[in-house]
Formats: C-alpha cells, structure tokens, sequence
C-alpha cells in the first residue's frame, strides 16, 4: 500500500523543515496556493496534485543548507522488511540563478545527490514553471520495520533557493509481472528444428510508478532440446515511467546451449520478447 504524507511545519532561523506524519488520506496539508515572486521570476501558478496547495521553501538568504523535509523519529513510516520501495516527490522551481539540489536519504542511508529540475528557470513572459516528478528506489533490509525520509537542500549559496514539494509518495514497488510462453507449434519431429518465445509485461498500472529494473529471466530448454542458435531480445512496447523498457543484452547463448539467462527492465506497460530457436535430439532416449 503506498503513503501519503500528510505535513506539518515548523520553522527555523535557517530554513524552513517540514515534519512527516503518516497518513493514508488522498492528499498532504500544504503550506502556499501560488507563489508570485515579481515581474522578473515565472511563478507557480498551481500544484502537481490539484489540490490547489502545495509546499514552498524559500531560503530567505542566510544558511540554506539542511532538511527541507523529514520524517520525525516519533512518527516512523512502517515498511515490510525485504521490501524494494520507490520514494517519488514533484518538485517545481522557479530561481534559475540558486537551484535546489536535494540529497534524499532513508534511515541515513543516501538514495540520491544533487536532485534538481530540468529546466528551473522560464522566460519571464511563460509566467509558469513546470512540475517534474522524480523517483528513488530503496530496498529495505532483513530487520527494517520503519523508514525515517529526509530530502536535504544542499546548496550552500544564501539566497535564491527556491521551490515547491508536492505529491510525495512511498510506494512497494510491486509490479504484475506475467510471463507467456508459446511455441506455435503443433507436431514436432525429432532432429528438426523450431523456436519459441518467452514474452515478459509488466501490467501494473498503480501510482505513483510501477516500473521495474533488473527483472531476472533464467529459462532451461527441456531435455531433448538445445539452442539452434543465439537467442534475441527486443522491446515489443515501451510502455512509460520513470524507467524505461530495454533488454539487458540483445543476444546470447550458442548452438549446443541449454538455457536463456538475461535481466530485462519494464516500465508501466512495458513488453520483451525473447525468440528463442531450439533443436530437437535425434535420440528419443534423451526426451
């Protein structure tokens, strides 16, 4: 099940800190509507949730180096152990001259440096700056239970540094992982030859992003069967996300060979296909 975060504030003389408490609701209590910053700055203008409200940061000038945003010791995050999760959080910025660079980190741990927007700063008469979603993956260990989030603002020029949060999320990455397998074929002669294919889709479709890396395929040819030749991988539909669909390598295995090993990665949507061509044993002893 993911999190949502629901955010309480609290201040000091240095930067602006967000505490975390664990919610289940559909949204988290922000802190600005609009952020009108003058003739000479785009603005934002509306959140990534809809909500109408969203988190600020303005660093005001003086030390801005620290926690943006966090998750208190006396509200942990309850976590599965052994679980890979996906921290991913929108962030909108609009002082192109002091941009954000954010270190995220799950208890201690550091996931990411130097997160920051594409594209901070807009031409004064687009009066809009863009939402752009970012993702983190984190596995945690055997005895984990609780996950304690913290994204540092790690600049440490004074002044300028300014940008909003929203929609953050902590999500098992759980994807719906189906395998086909299919050889078409309907009779098979000893000593000739064939293929199959082995199809891999990730079908899950749940926010914020179900994309999946390093998917391991390990397929052994049943007894009487070798590889005629390489095996290829290729990417039927890329699907979308924050990963991208692709094959780890495009071919492998030799004639004589017994099993397609490869790490695939899907996005949401994402299809492979592995054509495999197979030799069938002269020898009925080896079926």
């Amino acid at each position: 099940m993911c999190k949502t975060l629901t955010l309480v504030i609290r201040y000091t003389t240095q930067h602006l800190t967000y505490t975390l408490n664990n919610t289940t609701t559909s949204n988290g209590q922000h802190v600005a509507e609009k952020i009108r910053p003058g003739v000479n700055n785009p603005d934002i203008e509306t959140d990534a949730s809809g909500s109408g409200k969203f988190l600020f940061n303005n660093t005001d000038g003086g030390n801005s180096v620290g926690e943006a945003w966090g998750s208190p010791g006396a509200a942990p995050i309850t976590v599965t152990p052994n679980t890979l999760y996906r921290l991913s959080f929108k962030m909108s910025n609009f002082n192109g001259f002091r941009p954000q660079l954010i270190t995220a980190q799950i208890n201690g741990t550091t996931l990411a440096t130097g997160i920051t927007n594409s594209a901070p700063y807009l031409d004064i008469n687009d009066l809009l700056t863009e939402w752009e979603t970012f993702n983190v993956n984190w596995l945690s260990g055997s005895a984990t239970t609780t996950a304690d989030i913290s994204l540092i603002q790690t600049r440490t020029n004074g002044g300028g540094i300014d940008w909003g949060f929203d929609e953050i999320w902590l999500c098992p990455i759980r994807p719906d992982i189906e395998v086909t397998k299919d050889d078409t074929a309907a009779n098979y002669t000893p000593g000739g030859t064939g293929s199959y294919t082995i199809q891999i889709s990730n079908t899950d479709a749940t926010p914020p992003d179900q994309g999946v890396e390093s998917v391991q395929i390990n397929d052994s040819l049943p007894a009487g069967l070798t590889l005629s030749g390489a095996w290829s991988c290729s990417v039927t539909t890329a699907g979308a996300g924050a990963v991208t669909t692709a094959c780890g390598t495009s071919s492998g295995g030799a004639v004589g060979g017994s099993a397609v090993n490869l790490s695939v990665d899907l996005a949401e949507g994402g299809v492979i296909t592995i054509t495999v061509p197979i030799q069938y044993s002269n020898d009925p002893a080896q079926y």
